[in-house]
């Protein structure tokens, strides 16, 4: 049976000259049908390390055959190109050894995670960006944005990034009794790290997944991992709500129709929200078009905002401050749907 490597090949084989991901998709579904989804991920394990291609793809050497030459868009690498990518083998970047991270300044280091020592969630890239880290709209914005101008390198990587996680360690959780929402705290990093730094081609939408955590801790900054592999599991903590909306997502807070949704998945007294209640919250968009790296508006934000029936609070005013993790994903493969899949655990409860 042919397998989803050597139709692709076959396809770039047919059609010649570079391709987009959409164009191969197409081309392979017409003739074997929709055997086969994730393209993206697919087309991205077939190009080789040398070249810049994923260190933890499980392809067979024999199909590393691609090069990519865009965003979404490869080419076959020619019989030359071939026997230099051999030569440079031996030489090419390996992923660090999972002992040499640093992960004293990890809030999550101390969450037990399904598979952690999984070698797909070793970080392509690390950084520590030691300040105060601030919301967007805050006065305190701008002195951590220049503290991560300074410390955050210029992007000269060919990873092929697809997400990232921000471990956000705060001296004060709620300073000047204005607790702080861990979706603001990402606002001023990535418009460093992305607009400024280049990361991600310059650019939020091609962010396909995040995950950010804040914790209280005397020494304060930000741990910043990068990752060219599918997102990490969810913790193992107790799911309180776990359900599909199939959208379109809500376009503000007061959007009644997401937490109308939600009222009617639980019981009455299916969720008790405490005073103390802190949650991972996790939101799997459709849309692969989605940005997920817009923060200050658009779905991601709307979306957290309606969950009020879940995490505390009311339309317009919700208690979200309550989540400590924040996961947020898109679909990577080509998906014109507009649902959501939500996904809350209680983490902590005094």
């Amino acid at each position: 049976m042919v397998t989803q490597y050597e139709a692709i090949i076959e396809a770039f084989e047919v059609l010649g000259g570079e391709r987009t991901i959409k164009e191969i998709q197409r081309w392979v579904s017409a003739k074997y049908g929709f055997r086969w989804k994730d393209f993206g991920t697919a087309m991205a394990d077939m190009v080789p390390i040398s070249l810049g291609g994923n260190v933890t793809s499980q392809a067979p050497e024999k199909v590393r055959v691609l090069k990519r030459v865009a965003r979404g868009k490869y080419g076959l690498i020619r019989k030359h190109e071939k026997q230099l990518n051999k030569s440079l083998q031996e030489t090419s970047r390996t992923p660090t050894p999972r002992h040499l991270f640093n992960f004293q300044h990890s809030p999550s280091a101390q969450i037990k995670f399904k598979n952690e020592a999984l070698p797909c969630f070793v970080p392509d890239r690390e950084f520590w960006v030691q300040g105060h880290p601030a919301p967007f709209s805050t006065r305190g914005e701008i002195i951590w944005k220049d503290a991560l101008q300074r410390s955050l390198p210029e992007c000269t990587s060919s990873l092929n990034e697809k997400g990232l996680t921000l471990d956000f360690q705060l001296a004060d959780l709620a300073p000047r009794n204005q607790p702080l929402d861990v979706d603001n705290l990402c606002e001023p990093v990535f418009s460093i790290l992305i607009n400024k730094k280049g990361w991600f081609g310059g650019k939020r939408p091609n962010l396909y997944w995040w995950r950010a955590s804040k914790c209280h801790n005397t020494s304060t900054g930000c741990r910043i991992r990068f990752y060219s592999t599918n997102p990490l599991a969810e913790p193992s903590s107790d799911t309180i709500f776990n359900g599909y909306y199939m959208g379109p997502p809500p376009r503000s807070a007061t959007d009644p129709e997401m937490p109308k949704w939600i009222c009617k998945m639980v019981d009455e007294d299916g969720i008790k929200i405490y005073p103390n209640t802190t949650f991972y919250v996790r939101l799997r968009f459709d849309n692969e078009r989605l940005n997920i790296g817009e923060i200050a508006t658009g779905a991601v934000k709307s979306t957290i905002d309606c969950l009020y029936p879940i995490i505390g609070g009311e339309a317009g005013r919700p208690e979200d401050w309550r989540i400590t993790i924040l996961q947020i994903e898109k679909n990577s493969a080509v998906s014109d749907d507009r649902g959501v899949h939500i996904t809350v655990q209680k983490m902590s409860d005094s």
